[in-house]
């Protein structure tokens, strides 16, 4: 439906409950004392009053559904922020990875400014509410947050480390990944919790990984540590991930 009829159905909603219940029910009072019919000049004022009063109501309805929008956006940008202090105290060496993750916020800061500007329109922020009450679908991605590093045992190999984010909670699920160069180890676990999850190689260049608990979730991403044989320090970020299999 249009927005703008929505605005005019929800106007004709609070006009038809109002003369419907308290001008009906005065206006019966009325004449019962008065022994006769009200005129219908009368009846025409009181009606276009409480229309004006039903505009009113319209409006108010979506101005507190703006406030409500605004107040959620506000939360998940506080969260998100949480996240990232949580993440830096834990593991200060990640802290090197800004420069890739700033790419990614700033393109979200960018559709959230979009969006705030939006909410200037009535119909445009009727269907933001409508589309805050779909399921989102899942969606995730694997990102390299640092240059890989020597391993002090062997300079021939090198550790990198990528982080695996997701939009929605899932547990358990199971990862494959591989890379141009082989893998000579690797671990998987939630961020900040210490249970490591299950790894498992498939072939020289392919590892696999289940995690059960905790639940992959936004605030829980999957670390993974890889240990290749790659000749440079790019070299690493040529590797691929695959979900295979999640509860969603």
């Amino acid at each position: 439906m249009h927005p703008h009829l929505l605005f005019v159905s929800n106007v004709f909603a609070h006009w038809v409950a109002a003369m419907s219940g308290i001008v009906s029910f005065t206006i019966g009072i009325a004449e019962y004392f008065r022994k006769q019919k009200t005129e219908a000049t009368i009846f025409c004022v009181i009606a276009g009053l409480f229309l004006i009063v039903a505009f009113d109501q319209a409006w108010q309805d979506e101005h507190r559904n703006g406030t409500i929008l605004i107040g959620e956006k506000n939360t998940l940008g506080v969260e998100r922020d949480f996240w990232k202090a949580q993440f830096y105290s834990a593991n200060s060496t990640l802290q090197t990875r800004d420069n890739l993750l700033a790419q990614n916020y700033g393109a979200l800061t960018a559709e959230q400014d979009s969006a705030n500007k939006a909410q200037g329109s009535l119909a445009t922020l009727s269907q933001k509410i409508l589309e805050i009450n779909k399921v989102p679908k899942m969606k995730w991605e694997a990102l390299a947050l640092e240059s890989s590093e020597p391993v002090s045992s062997n300079p021939a190999m090198l550790k990198s480390r990528w982080l695996l984010l997701t939009n929605k909670s899932q547990s358990p699920a199971q990862f494959k990944f591989s890379c141009a160069s082989p893998i000579i180890s690797a671990e998987a676990k939630i961020a900040g919790s210490a249970a490591d999850a299950r790894t498992f190689p498939l072939d020289d260049k392919q590892w696999g990984a289940k995690i059960m608990s905790p639940a992959w979730s936004p605030d829980s991403p999957v670390l993974i540590v890889m240990t290749t044989s790659a000749k440079t320090n790019t070299e690493h970020l040529n590797c691929s991930f695959t979900l295979e299999s999640t509860t969603d």
